[in-house]
């Protein structure tokens, strides 16, 4: 996490793959980041069509506006930035599931407020 927290993982390293199921044009009604990620491609005159790789980062899951959630990976520049907060999120949430059989767990290692 540490590592995470200092922006010291690349935007390559943190990339989530998805096969889509629906076209383009079917998704305009979710509010998910993979959705989003589908959006903003399209916005760059880019569609996807079903059963098509999708592959993004999470920039800014919190936000109130979810076109700014994520962007394919191919859209991605030096000025890109991924969300600290989900990723370490979403390590701890993995790094648990694994670990808690044998009756450890990850706390508080967020230390987001």
């Amino acid at each position: 996490m540490k590592l995470l927290k200092e922006r010291r993982v690349s935007l390559n390293e943190l990339v989530f793959t998805k096969r889509t199921s629906k076209n383009y044009d079917e998704y305009q009604n979710g509010n998910t980041v993979e959705n989003n990620a589908i959006l903003n491609l399209h916005g760059e005159g880019k569609s996807m069509r079903a059963g098509e790789i999708l592959k993004y980062v999470i920039t800014d899951y919190y936000r109130s506006n979810s076109k700014k959630r994520s962007i394919r990976i191919e859209l991605t520049n030096s000025q890109t930035k991924y969300d600290v907060k989900r990723y370490c999120e979403i390590l701890e949430e993995v790094t648990n599931t694994v670990i808690e059989p044998f009756g450890l767990t990850l706390k508080n290692e967020l230390a987001f407020k």
